[in-house]
């Protein structure tokens, strides 16, 4: 017996617009939420989150426009030998925010009988645009717009002293 044609096509289409929803929803919701197979794939995203937030908030403080970071993360070899946390391992800084930039320490901790904790550095790379000479400037020239760039330098080896607005040079 066949089905009548107006009844097909509407459950045909239901079944195509499902299937389209599906295959478009599954990879968003895999590259927000990515699954974690290790204790170390946890560490390092639970890491990246942290230090993330650090040099944004460093950042908001300090006023910089247009940085970009990258992290070098060390997570010790130990953690091959360690299970895959149950729950969201805890994470704590064990870094004053003026040492952000040249390396921060993190411990993180999975709460639980069979839990771990280690210890993670990370150290940042972070490029900023900063003021800088165009060109060699006499000893007692004022310092005009024309002598004066903004370049990309990675800051993470720098205390202080770095001018990142044109106008706080001009005229010294």
């Amino acid at each position: 017996m066949k089905t009548p044609p107006h009844r097909r096509k509407p459950s045909f289409l239901f079944a195509v617009e499902m299937m389209l929803a599906i295959c478009c929803v599954l990879p968003v919701h895999a590259a927000v939420h990515p699954i974690q197979h290790s204790a170390r794939e946890q560490i390092n995203a639970r890491v990246l989150d942290a230090a993330s937030h650090e040099i944004d908030a460093l950042a908001r403080k300090q006023q910089w426009q247009d940085y970009r970071y990258t992290f070098n993360i060390y997570i010790p070899s130990a953690v091959s030998t360690s299970a895959l946390c149950a729950s969201t391992p805890q994470i704590t800084s064990s870094t004053s925010p003026e040492m952000a930039l040249s390396r921060m320490n993190f411990v993180v901790t999975c709460p639980g009988n069979a839990g771990w904790k280690y210890n993670v550095a990370v150290r940042p790379d972070v490029s900023v645009p900063v003021v800088m000479p165009k060109s060699l400037i006499a000893r007692d020239a004022v310092i005009t717009a024309d002598d004066l760039q903004l370049k990309k330098f990675n800051i993470s080896n720098q205390r202080e002293g770095l001018i990142t607005n044109m106008d706080e040079a001009i005229g010294l």
